[in-house]
């Protein structure tokens, strides 16, 4: 996909006052665009217990997902702007600018290990082209060494800062958050693009509980 980054321009704006032979021009600064994301709408296939709770944007219902328990969304059409996600997230806006895909999950009293996320298996596709990658807990990035193509960054946030972030009284323990910045190849915006997640489960090659409750599930419109 190719990236559109906000353009903070200097825009000239003329201003003519016609009295007599008098001009008058001024100049001002046009306003940083806000970040705007865009939740997922439709539910393709699941298999957990509450499917309907992963649509739309956040709202402190989230559904359990493991190794043989998945979500399937689609139709990420209806953006909505956070003025003030960035600081909440605690990363830069260069940061959220370089991600395509966010998704939050309700963590309990803790995050996981790696300080977000709980191990999980991504597949992203748009019909044309498509990617898979497993995000490791403990090591709070993908686990594809050689030749890496998504780029995973994870973190999380208090129930109160998630309340002010979402406008919902969430009742929840800590919300986890993780970002990634899909393969340029994938075009996130297109009316096909899919996400499928999983957990991993309790893996036996050590990567954490890998049980996420998945609790909403969007891309990043720039």
């Amino acid at each position: 996909m190719t990236k559109s980054v906000p353009v903070r321009r200097l825009a000239t704006v003329a201003v003519t006052l016609c009295f007599g032979t008098q001009l008058f021009a001024a100049e001002a600064t046009a306003a940083p665009e806000t970040p705007m994301i865009a939740w997922a709408e439709t539910m393709l296939d699941a298999n957990t217990a509450d499917p309907p709770n992963v649509i739309g944007a956040p709202d402190d219902k989230g559904t359990g997902i493991s190794d043989f328990h998945y979500v399937w969304v689609r139709d990420f059409r209806t953006p909505t702007s956070y003025s003030n996600i960035s600081g909440i997230l605690g990363i830069s806006n260069d940061d959220l600018a370089a991600a395509d895909v966010i998704a939050f999950e309700q963590n309990g009293p803790q995050p996981a290990s790696g300080g977000g996320w709980e191990s999980s298996v991504w597949f992203f596709n748009d019909q044309k082209m498509s990617y898979a990658e497993t995000f490791d807990e403990i090591s709070a990035q993908g686990t594809i060494a050689a030749n890496r193509r998504a780029v995973f960054r994870t973190g999380t946030i208090s129930r109160d800062d998630y309340g002010k972030l979402f406008a919902t009284d969430a009742k929840s323990g800590v919300m986890s958050w993780v970002l990634i910045d899909v393969p340029d190849d994938i075009d996130v915006h297109s009316p096909n693009f899919s996400i499928w997640v999983s957990g991993t489960g309790a893996s036996p090659v050590g990567r954490g509980e890998g049980s996420p409750d998945a609790e909403a599930i969007g891309i990043l419109v720039h």
